[in-house]
Order: C-alpha cells, then sequence, then structure tokens
C-alpha cells in the first residue's frame, strides 16, 4: 500500500508540472530531463529516492497521450519501432511527433488504467497480484488472507489492537531490524535482551524477556517450544484455529493480541522513554486491560440488545463524590502470585489515575486491601477528599 502511495505522489509530480513541489523537485533533482527519467543518486534525500526507484515499474509506467507532439521523437520505440541506425530520411532522426500531427498539449498516461489517470485502488491491485504469482498456491501466504482478516476485525478489542495484529500480520512494524533494512538506522539490537536482532517474530516470540512474559500470563504459553516458525505463521495457525468464535475462543483470541499489544508498548517505552524492562508490569496490564476491554464490549453488547419489556438494573451511584475507585485483586495458585490493580475516575467517566503492582499478600483480599490504600493515599495526594471506593 506505501508503493502505491508513493507512486501517487509521483504522478501528481509528473501531471503538475507548475505546482510548486514539481518545481521544487525539478530545480533540485531533474532540471535537464523528465521524472520519468530522472536516475536516483546515493546524495539524493531518502524520500526522492524511494519516490523515484522501481521497485514495481508497473506504477510508473506510462503511454504517451499525442498533444502537440512537440516532446515525442519519431525514432521513440514506441511511436517507431525499429533501430534508429534503419532509418533512410535522416529527418526521422531528428523530427517530432509535432511535425505529423496537429498542435495540442503533450501527455504521459498512466498504461494500466482505462481513463490514464494514475488510481490508488489499481495500484494495489496489481502489487497484490504481483504477490501471489510469487509462490505456488499450496505455499502461497495470501490464499488465506480473506479467512484470516475477517477473523482478526471481528476479535473483541479496539479497533488500534486490531490495527496493531493487522500491521503485525503484515510484518510492517517499525521493528529495529525494518528500520535498518530500509537505511534508516544503523543497529538493530533488540531493546529487551539486546542480544539479538530485533525482528517481530524474535520480538514477540523468541526473546527471553518476551518469553518470561507470555509463561507468567495467564495464558501460560510457552514459546520456548516454538521454534523455527515467524510469529505470523504462529498466529495464523492460532486464528484459523479458533476460526469457530464462540464466547471462550472469542475471549482467548481477544486475550492473545492485547498481551502482543501490550509487549509492543512496552518495548516502545523501553525504546523511546527510557524505562526499564518489567516482564511483571506487563503481565499486569495486560491482565487488566484485557478485563477492562471485556467489560467495555459486554457494555456495548447489552446496550445493543433491544429492550423486550425486561428493565435493566441500573447501579445508581448517589453523593457528592469527586472521584471514584475500582479496584480488584488476582491471584495465581501455582507460582503462588498476587497482584492488585486500581483505576480512579471522575463522575464525568474521564480516567485520572491508574495503576497495578504484585502484592505480598497470600489472599486476593489482603492484595484488594493493599489496593486500596496504595489508591487512597495516591487520590489524597492528588488532592480528592469525597472517593467512593468499588470492589
Amino acid at each position: 500500500m506505501n508503493q502505491a502511495m508513493l507512486a501517487k505522489q509521483f504522478w501528481r509530480i509528473s501531471h503538475n508540472p507548475q505546482s510548486l513541489l514539481a518545481k521544487t523537485f525539478k530545480a533540485k533533482y531533474f532540471p535537464h530531463c523528465s521524472i520519468h527519467e530522472c536516475v536516483p543518486k546515493p546524495h539524493h534525500s531518502w524520500f526522492w529516492r524511494n519516490l523515484i526507484k522501481h521497485d514495481n515499474p508497473k506504477l510508473r509506467e506510462g503511454r504517451w497521450w499525442i498533444g502537440n507532439g512537440r516532446d515525442i521523437p519519431l525514432k521513440h520505440s514506441d511511436w517507431f519501432n525499429c533501430p534508429s541506425h534503419n532509418l533512410q530520411n535522416p529527418n526521422l532522426i531528428t523530427g517530432k511527433v509535432a511535425d505529423l500531427i496537429n498542435h495540442n498539449f503533450d501527455k504521459i498516461l498512466w498504461k494500466h488504467s482505462a481513463t490514464g489517470q494514475y488510481d490508488v485502488r489499481t495500484a494495489y491491485k496489481i502489487l497484490h497480484k504481483d504477490e501471489v504469482s510469487k509462490f505456488p498456491f499450496q505455499d502461497n501466504p495470501y490464499h488465506i488472507q480473506t479467512e484470516v482478516w475477517q477473523i482478526i476485525w471481528k476479535v473483541r478489542t479496539p479497533h488500534k489492537v486490531n490495527l496493531f495484529v493487522w500491521k503485525l500480520m503484515q510484518d510492517c512494524l517499525l521493528t529495529f531490524l525494518a528500520l535498518k533494512n530500509r537505511g534508516i538506522c544503523h543497529h538493530s539490537t533488540c531493546p529487551f535482551c539486546n542480544e539479538e536482532e530485533e525482528s517481530t517474530s524474535h520480538l514477540f516470540l523468541h526473546c527471553t524477556f518476551t518469553r518470561a512474559c507470555w509463561h507468567g500470563s495467564t495464558l501460560a504459553i510457552h514459546t520456548s517450544d516454538i521454534n523455527n516458525i515467524s510469529v505470523q505463521a504462529w498466529l495464523k495457525n492460532i486464528i484459523l484455529r479458533l476460526r469457530q468464535l464462540d464466547q471462550e475462543r472469542m475471549e482467548y483470541l481477544s486475550s492473545i493480541f492485547t498481551f502482543l499489544w501490550t509487549i509492543w508498548k512496552h518495548r516502545n517505552m523501553v525504546t523511546h522513554d527510557g524505562k526499564t524492562p518489567n516482564p511483571t508490569e506487563v503481565i499486569l496490564t495486560a491482565q487488566s486491560l484485557i478485563c477492562r476491554f471485556k467489560e467495555a464490549f459486554e457494555t456495548k453488547i447489552n446496550h445493543d440488545r433491544p429492550n423486550k419489556g425486561i428493565q435493566p438494573n441500573h447501579q445508581n451511584i448517589g453523593g457528592c463524590w469527586d472521584l471514584i475507585i475500582k479496584i480488584a485483586g488476582a491471584r495465581k495458585a501455582r507460582p503462588k502470585r498476587t497482584s492488585f490493580a486500581y483505576e480512579a475516575s471522575n463522575l464525568q467517566g474521564r480516567t485520572m489515575f491508574s495503576g497495578c503492582a504484585s502484592s505480598g499478600a497470600s489472599t486476593i483480599t489482603a492484595a484488594t486491601q493493599e489496593a486500596l490504600v496504595v489508591s487512597a493515599v495516591k487520590a489524597k495526594s492528588l488532592g480528592f477528599c469525597k472517593i467512593l471506593m468499588m470492589c
């Protein structure tokens, strides 16, 4: 899709030579030729080299629309298909099409559309067709795309999470390895382990930090057992195995999507904000988000469900409260881990602060009490006095 959009800028410059953008680029990069004849040089800017390069010539392939003929030589192969030394008349070698026809303006049209105008949708179809043709059908990663994409957009997570998974499946996340391959940065080391290159498969499956996160989560996935497979293939297999989206499978896919997204957000905080990698924080944050997403979608489903005469039981929160704090505790029996989380919002629903942490408490009740104390102290420090606690 990025190639198609870049080619659109290429044709915009070609078709609007009087625009400020076209004049600027022509003066700087191709003062003595057309943009179709321009060859990028190493010292040209990264943007211009990507705009001009011909990864797929079909996107920049043109045909002449005859106008006045002053820009089309008669010896051009599309006009007179024979070697120039075979032309008997010397006027044919130096002549222009304008010598033969009435005078109108010449224009180069895109040869892959009926109108000659560049179209992003058509360009995307060309790119997709070329990708499909690279593989035999049984090895083609694109022949199941439609089914996989449909399931991705049905999973009950926010659209930003679904979009993130779509990017992950396309392998177009800006990991350090991807940036290095594009010539943007010079290192590609994983910010979590500082040992191997940060590809998507390493970041989400094979990194020691990520393995600890997956193993310590409620999903209890042992990614150390997953070898010689990309994260795209692993996730695709899970999606297709759970294609019958009942309630349990929907929640499982939602949990995996949310966990992947939380790992990526934590990676960005480590990379850009200097945060110390903390697998416990990833686990607790992901679990909190999973619960919040589930609650939000259940509320939406109940709200959209038609009323059949049964009045819903609305919770009435009376009083002049400054802040409403929701607290929760959780305990996993096997590793004997306890944690708590809290979220504070005002009466308008705006989140004021939130947090989560591991606890040394031996019971969920004790962890919840610890969450109550921590959140109350936090609210008091921010100047809130009238507080309602909800467990």
